[in-house]
């Protein structure tokens, strides 16, 4: 199988969260032109829009090449001579410690190590430093199944060059599988393997940090113990293998390194890297019998790793879907603090063993390992955001296990459900499931979705007597003040926790008095000082207050009111007027009361009055949500203790889509002279002749599924047709089966007017199963996913045994199974829940240009020794400093230089680079600088000061720079005997701090005339690439870069700012690789318009902005 990547097919929304990004680059190479008003030049190029259907904010630098397919040799099996092994998924039933014991013995030889073996050859011949070990690599039988598969021995094998830039820390997808007992060659140039300082190569399951799952002793073997296998890349061509094989993941040794590798023997497998994977990839790897999967969002996300079976349901969009969903849970949560790295993502591991528990989180090592059913419920994005299983919730539990050192118990098993929940309240629709009626206050896939009621949270809260650290009681924090402030609690205990601290960090994040609700609703016992010190600020005092219908409420802070938003609106039958009960439904602690100071209309409705707090609200025909129905409480303590605030409660009211799972029914009746004989003459006919009709809902008093009718009234002389339709939801051929007693008919339609004859069944034997040798029972159909498929069920009412049902298959191969179809009402239709990303992924971007080689011109300084002379300030080495001897740097001695920086440079940073070991940079110092020897003057005086990461600076207004002096009269060498001066170098830098990296694909930039997209290595997956084309752009800031990649079949582009042509970028030459391009000169502040254009192929990588507006609005 050949397989090429060609370009990006469909990615969505992702983003949150501030990256730090310093680039030192080279001399941006763009030319600059006399503006010439050519504005008028744009109408030479073409004007169609061009939409490419993807959105990847997220650092993505990884791209892969297939150089072609190469033959196998498929090894023997074998294996050490032991009476049974475990297999994958099975438990090894009866296992004594001696059977398990040499399992792990014979397991632990299977394993590179320091005591078996650490190299081989391209035959599988084993090495340990570098002497041949007599062995050989084979297929172990344990292999088999291994991951829920095999790799078919007809599958070809492929050579994939990947170049990436790896993360900070952790293992990176190769999208590659090692069939067991195949050496796979690993292939790093001289300067890559420089670079990397080693690539270790993983083959197998392992965490993050590149350690195995392992099963000890103790536990049941329902698989082989370890079934990882690490080794280390050290030479320019090396050979990597496993005896149970499995996908392959590379680490260089050297953190956050670009780096390209050529891996040859493996063959692909079904994976997804967001932002990067297109459609055509997704689809051909798909297709490799390797059993294993894996969907990642690249920069400080979550990976979703384990057996290809378990996602194999799920397509190229539903997959995306996932993507985009774990991305927004994984900004909200690392808002939080972290117990694992903060700069990696978390990677599940889905696995038939599982080291404790049901399922669990490995903190400090950024994985969780989860049951393999897990698997298919966190991929699938759908239920998740409708009405999450509890599958689903257990995955996000143990995510958020990493991101919970807050609370009065970090650590525990409840400060992580509630960062779950703050991600329910933002991305998902569960909230919706609420519903006045029973004790849950709704029909929910789990309970712990009842949290994202506000109303029934804050009941559990007030009916605990005891002291409360549970869910609800931070779940009503949540539904007060909102994610914002949550979060913001969440930080301000900077990783501890307690009672103290936690009322701390809420009263900071709120600025309410939290007393109330810790000491009296929660039976929180805080610190006397803290209260005394928290009730001198005088903030309002909080109570706490829900209704189940709210979606949110107000809250101040410092004067001003602001409003949660937690729950989607409260759903309420079509067309029916509906009595809001407050009444009977506001939630609100004993020793209060309430009274409804003003309640607004709506929208769209009408709010009309009952009596007191009960309201009737009158639907609108048009629009099925009401908007927003403010209602304002005038809230009082009984006893006086203490005055409170008004409170907005924020209702929304949402009109249900009329039954969408019960199906229209239309019954016909008879006289005997009359009745028809055959449901399809019937049909045919339109029913005439009928003496009476009636419509209905086709409610029975049993049945297998909504399509079927059962019982029919009247029993004798009737025909009954059922109409509805259904959705595919994957692409496929399909059949269409029915099966009744004794007549029936199917009829199939793909547009809902025009039906077709798809079965006449006669089934005179009674049988009531699907009956598939008779093909008038039946029809096959290909379908498209997506696709709606109407239907009628005609029945024969000829006795009250009579019935019908409706029945679909997915053939798989030759072979399908038919099982009961349930469907939807033909008014039913499909509603897409979306929702925004709460947090934006905002990469910080420093731009630094600094002098290169000085010279020095003369100079005041005494040395040490002769080991440390003036010059180490000039030579190559930027780690070699200068120590002065044991006389004060001062006014009356100052340290001078005088410095040729060899060309002219336009400068506004002056950087001395201390030396970590000596803390004696210059303190006060004055900077002299100018384009003449002669003729310098003074840029820069600086007094105290201010030491950063060992380095001084001083900041000057931009100019023009080649020759300098610095005359240093006092330094840092605080606590000495001396004033002494000690640093490395000096250098002068053009500096922009503060900018803004954004992905092409941001919303803000306009695409026109023949832009595509490409695989190429890239800052975030792909490049635009265009020719005779256009992009444009419109920001408020003073300054913007754009960086492209150079290769040799780009050739330049121009920039028209405000209309005005501003320079040309060159990115024509060798490098293959991303440069800045072009950046402005400093703009007046205010809002600019920018275009990109060029007749001959250019491309676009990303654009900084500096100072841009952050208005959210302007990004997706």
């Amino acid at each position: 199988m050949k397989i090429k990547t060609k370009r990006i097919a469909a990615m969505i929304l992702a983003a949150v969260m501030l990256f730090g990004v310093s680039f030192s680059v080279a001399r941006c190479c763009y030319m600059k032109s006399r503006p010439s008003g050519s504005e008028e030049d744009a109408n030479a190029y073409p004007t169609e829009v061009f939409e490419s259907g993807v959105y990847n904010p997220v650092k993505t630098e990884y791209a892969a090449e297939y150089l072609g397919t190469i033959s196998r040799r498929i090894p023997e099996t074998s294996d050490g001579g032991l009476e049974r092994y475990p297999q994958y998924g099975v438990t090894l039933s009866d296992a004594t410690q001696e059977e398990k014991s040499a399992i792990l013995a014979e397991n632990a030889s299977l394993c590179a190590s320091e005591n078996t073996y650490d190299g081989m050859d391209e035959d599988g011949n084993l090495y340990l430093g570098g002497i041949a070990t007599g062995k050989k690599l084979y297929r172990h039988t344990a292999a088999d199944g291994m991951y829920e598969g095999n790799v078919r021995d007809d599958e070809r094998a492929v050579t994939k060059r990947i170049t990436m830039r790896s993360r900070p820390a952790g293992n990176h997808i190769t999208g590659l599988y090692a069939p067991a007992g195949e050496p796979i060659k690993i292939g790093l140039s001289e300067e890559d393997l420089k670079t990397t300082g080693g690539l270790v190569v993983y083959i197998g399951q392992a965490l993050q940090n590149g350690q195995a799952n392992n099963i000890w002793a103790a536990r049941d073997f329902n698989r082989m113990p370890v079934i990882l296998n690490s080794m280390t890349a050290k030479e320019e061509i090396s050979y990597v293998g496993s005896y149970l094989g499995g996908p392959i993941y590379v680490r260089s040794v050297n953190a956050g390194v670009k780096f390209t590798v050529t891996i040859s023997g493996a063959v692909p497998y079904a994976h997804y890297i967001h932002g990067y994977t297109t459609k055509e990839e997704f689809e051909l790897c798909k297709e490799s019998s390797a059993p294993y999967f894996d969907m990642e969002v690249w920069d400080d996300a979550v990976r979703h790793s384990g057996p290809r079976a378990r996602a194999a349901r799920f397509d190229y969009e539903q997959i995306s879907s996932a993507a985009v969903l774990w991305d927004k849970i994984s900004r909200v949560s690392n808002q939080v603090p972290s117990g694992s790295n903060a700069a990696i993502g978390i990677t599940f591991l889905y696995d038939p063993f599982v080291a404790a528990g049901s399922m669990v989180a490995f903190v400090g090592r950024s994985t969780v390992n989860c049951p393999l059913y897990c698997m298919t419920a966190a991929l699938d994005a759908e239920s998740a955001v409708n009405n999450a299983s509890d599958a689903f919730w257990g995955c996000i539990h143990e995510y958020n296990h990493h991101y919970q050192r807050y609370g009065f118990a970090p650590g525990d098993e409840v400060t992580n459900n509630a960062v779950s929940l703050v991600s329910y309240s933002l991305y998902t629709r569960n909230s919706a499931n609420r519903a006045i009626g029973n004790a849950n206050e709704g029909n929910y896939a789990v309970g712990w979705d009842r949290y994202t009621n506000p109303s029934w949270a804050l009941k559990q809260t007030l009916a605990n007597t005891g002291t409360n650290s549970a869910l609800d009681g931070y779940a009503n924090l949540l539904h007060t003040f909102g994610a914002t402030r949550y979060l913001q609690m969440t930080k301000n205990g900077k990783g501890s926790g307690g009672a103290d601290v936690w009322y701390k960090a809420v009263s900071d994040a709120t600025h309410y008095d939290m007393t109330y609700y810790f000491t009296e609703v929660l039976h929180q016992t805080v610190s006397e000082s803290i209260l005394s010190e928290y009730a001198a600020k005088n903030y309002p005092v909080f109570v706490p207050v829900a209704a189940i219908y709210q979606t949110g409420r107000s809250y101040t802070s410092d004067g001003a009111k602001y409003y949660s938003r937690t729950a989607q609106p409260y759903e309420i039958e079509t067309g029916e007027n509906f009595e809001i009960d407050l009444k009977s439904n506001l939630v609100i602690p004993g020793g209060f009361s309430w009274r409804v100071k003003n309640i607004s209309q709506p929208a769209y409705g009408k709010i009309t009055e009952k009596s007191d707090g009960v309201y009737t609200y009158i639907p609108d025909e048009a629009n099925r949500e009401s908007g927003k129905i403010i209602v304002t409480l005038e809230i009082t303590k009984n006893d006086g203790a203490f005055e409170t605030e008004d409170t907005d409660i924020v209702i929304e009211l949402r009109q249900k889509q009329y039954k969408p799972t019960m199906l229209e029914r239309t019954v016909y009746t008879y006289t005997d002279a009359n009745m028809y004989q055959s449901p399809v003459t019937a049909a045919e006919n339109d029913y005439a002749g009928y003496e009476s009709v009636r419509e209905e809902d086709n409610e029975n008093p049993t049945q297998n599924a909504n399509t079927d009718i059962w019982v029919p009234n009247p029993t004798k002389n009737a025909i009954m047709e059922v109409r509805g339709k259904f959705r595919i939801e994957s692409a496929g051929k399909y059949r269409l089966a029915i099966r009744g007693r004794y007549y029936a008919a199917l009829y199939v339609s793909f547009d809902g007017q025009s039906y077709e004859l798809a079965a006449d069944m006669t089934n005179p034997a009674n049988d009531v199963k699907f009956d598939q040798t008779n093909e008038n029972n039946y029809k096959d159909y290909m379908f498209s996913k997506g696709q709606w498929v109407y239907f009628k069920e005609v029945l024969l009412i000829t006795s009250d045994r009579s019935f019908v049902g409706l029945g679909i298959g997915m053939f798989d191969g030759d072979n399908v199974n038919v099982s009961y179809l349930n469907a939807y009402r033909n008014s039913y239709y499909k509603e897409e829940f979306d929702s925004d990303y709460f947090y934006s992924r905002n990469y910080a971007y420093n731009y630094r240009e600094e002098s290169g080689k000085q010279t020095l011109l003369s100079a005041n300084y005494k040395p040490w020794d002769n080991t440390k002379p003036i010059d180490l300030l000039f030579d190559e080495d930027d780690t070699n400093w200068i120590h002065s001897d044991r006389s004060d740097i001062s006014a009356d001695n100052p340290f001078e230089i005088t410095v040729d920086l060899g060309d002219t440079m336009r400068a506004n940073r002056f950087t001395i680079y201390g030396e970590p070991t000596r803390q004696y940079q210059p303190k006060d110092f004055v900077l002299y600088g100018g384009t003449d020897p002669e003729n310098m003057e003074p840029i820069a005086t600086v007094t105290n000061s201010v030491r950063e990461n060992n380095n001084v600076a001083a900041d000057f207004a931009e100019r023009e720079i080649r020759y300098y002096k610095l005359v240093v009269t006092d330094t840092w060498a605080i606590g000495q005997n001396y004033r002494y001066i000690a640093f490395r170098c000096a250098k002068f830098s053009l500096s922009y701090d503060g900018g803004t990296l954004l992905s092409p694909d941001e919303n803000i930039f306009a695409y026109k005339g023949g832009w595509k997209l490409s695989n190429r290595f890239s800052t975030f997956g792909h490049l635009y690439e265009g020719e005779n084309a256009t992009a444009e752009f419109t920001f408020t800031g003073s300054r913007f870069a754009i960086f492209s990649c150079e290769a040799e079949d780009f050739d330049s582009f121009e920039i028209l700012i405000d209309g005005e042509t501003a320079g040309t970028a060159k990115i024509d030459g060798s490098g293959n690789d991303t440069k800045m391009a072009y950046l402005s000169d400093t703009l007046a502040e205010g809002e600019h318009r920018v275009t990109i254009r060029s007749k001959t192929r250019f491309n676009i990588d990303s654009v900084v902005l500096w100072k841009t507006a952050t208005n959210e609005e302007e990004r997706r």
